[in-house]
């Protein structure tokens, strides 16, 4: 977890950075948690995703109340760990993706939750449920009316559903090019072997041939 940021600067320009973290025995990404070790709770698994949702639903209020939103909040940069209770706790691992609103503060807002949702929509033990429960945290910290929070987590839903059809969509590309790109490698590598042995033939030939010719 992180502990704290130095800079170091000269007029407007960064000289150095000292980025300094606390390291947490038996910690693990949100995302692995959920996705391998949430499965496996049998007792209090219900309550114990209450409490992730009211976790997570605190940070990102706690950000956007002081002015911040985080650029790429996925539940890869939060890890979940245990406490001194050994009470399971979730913390924001990357600072660096904390930036200060500017323009358009509603967007970059909410861009920070449906970005959580799009990352665990592959994960099966998180449903609609979970993330209904952390967006209702959530309008609770800050204070959102009652009217505007139904088209809000419409709106949030499309664009998670839509980011992860989007993965998919480069990750299946992604796969498609290799596949090709090791075609052609084989290819190339069958012609350079062609090749080679095309010329050990000729090699062979010509010293035949010159074996053979007259002597003058």
């Amino acid at each position: 977890a992180p502990l704290a940021a130095l800079h170091q600067k000269r007029n407007l320009l960064t000289r150095q950075s000292i980025y300094i973290t606390e390291y947490f025995e038996n910690s693990s990404e949100l995302y692995t948690f959920s996705s391998q070790q949430l499965p496996k709770i049998q007792a209090g698994r219900f309550a114990l995703k209450k409490e992730f949702s009211h976790q997570l639903a605190a940070i990102l209020a706690s950000l956007h109340k002081n002015g911040l939103w985080h650029r790429d909040s996925k539940a890869s940069n939060f890890i979940v760990t245990k406490d001194t209770e050994n009470k399971y706790r979730i913390l924001l691992a990357d600072m660096d993706g904390i930036k200060r609103y500017f323009l358009r503060r509603r967007s970059r807002q909410f861009r920070s939750l449906w970005q959580l949702a799009a990352s665990t929509l592959p994960v099966s033990a998180v449903n609609r449920t979970d993330y209904l429960r952390t967006f209702t945290a959530y309008c609770n910290l800050i204070g959102l009316e009652l009217s505007q929070r139904r088209p809000i987590y419409r709106e949030l839903a499309n664009r998670a559903k839509k980011k992860n059809e989007n993965q998919k969509s480069n990750v299946k590309m992604t796969n498609q090019k290799l596949k090709i790109s090791k075609k052609f490698c084989i290819l190339i590598c069958n012609f350079a072997f062609y090749i080679r042995l095309l010329e050990a033939n000729l090699t062979i030939l010509i010293f035949a041939l010159f074996l053979l010719c007259p002597k003058v």
